[in-house]
Formats: structure tokens, sequence, C-alpha cells
């Protein structure tokens, strides 16, 4: 929250000049930036890093379907939201302290298609941290979300993509492209 109270409310969010990007740039750009001081911070202690962080230069894809070969290190990092498209335009994520909007979770042990309310992440496929926008930290041992009903990986389309609007909260592995359709 230290960085969206920097930033006009803010989550991190890739700029226009950055786009494509993958969802796990924030990783690197919050360790950059100083927001957070180590690597440990940014993964799961049951599911330890496979590889070296990559620098946020690293997490520009190509196109918005292909993500360059180093950010396959961000797969361990915590999924992060994707934010939401809106009129046709990506939206960042701005933080009103919402106790149902998933801003970050364990991630899901592969990308995933729509269907099924069964644990997609790890812990032995038995549920999923998930940090909400109002900063409470919630285990959920199935993939929707409290009181919303919505699917934690999938927006209400069934996509693993942006959300709808403002309150459709998708989680993403940090090797998913953001692209700027729902």
């Amino acid at each position: 929250r230290a960085y969206s109270e920097q930033f006009d409310g803010y989550f991190p969010a890739p700029s226009q000049r950055d786009k494509p990007v993958v969802a796990g740039f924030y990783a690197p750009l919050l360790l950059e930036t100083g927001y957070l001081p180590e690597p440990a911070s940014l993964y799961c202690p049951a599911s330890p890093p496979k590889g070296r962080l990559p620098s946020l230069a690293t997490t520009t894809c190509r196109t918005e379907r292909s993500a360059p070969p180093k950010v396959a290190d961000l797969s361990f990092v915590y999924g992060y939201t994707l934010g939401y498209v809106s009129h046709g335009e990506y939206r960042p994520v701005r933080c009103l302290n919402r106790s149902t909007y998933a801003v970050m979770a364990d991630p899901p042990l592969e990308n995933v298609a729509a269907g099924g309310e069964h644990v997609r992440g790890p812990h032995g496929c038995r549920g999923q941290n998930v940090l909400f926008e109002d900063g409470h930290v919630t285990y959920l041992t199935c993939v929707k979300l409290p009181s919303t009903d919505d699917d934690l990986f999938l927006n209400r389309l069934g996509h693993v993509a942006p959300g709808v609007d403002r309150d459709d909260s998708v989680v993403a592995r940090g090797t998913t492209p953001i692209t700027s359709r729902p």
C-alpha cells in the first residue's frame, strides 16, 4: 500500500510505453524502486523460486500474446491483478479499500480455462493465500471470492485477461501478458 499512497492511490501498473508487459512486472518494479527490500516477500514459502528475478526492463513482451523467455522466472512470484478494460482502454487498479477485490494471490499452477470451483493454486491444490485491496489476507479453499462469487483467476467472461469492469478482479501468473482486451 505504500506504493499506492505515493501514486495517487494506484497499485503498480504498466506505463503506456511499457505495454505489453507480463503480470509479474510488479516484482522487479517494487524491488528496483526500493518499495520491497528483498525478493523473499514476492513468493510463497511453499513455492520457492526456481530462478533469478528478471529486471523490470525484461518484463516487456514482444506481442500481447508472447512473453520473452527471461520472464519464465516470474512464474514463482505471487500472482497479480491484471487490471480491467473500460471503453476499450486498459485501466490500472486504484485502491478503493475494497475487502472483496483480490490484488495478489498464490499463482495458479498454470493458466486456467473456465470451469469448476476446484482449487488451482499451490499448497497441494488445497487453497491459496489471497491479498485483498483493503490489506487483509485470507486463505481460500476454492477459487470463488467471498461475498462476490467471482472467480479469482478468470474474468466474468471466463478468460485469463483483464476484468470487464473495475470490480472484476483477475489474478494471473507472473508470466501472463497483460492485454488490452477482457
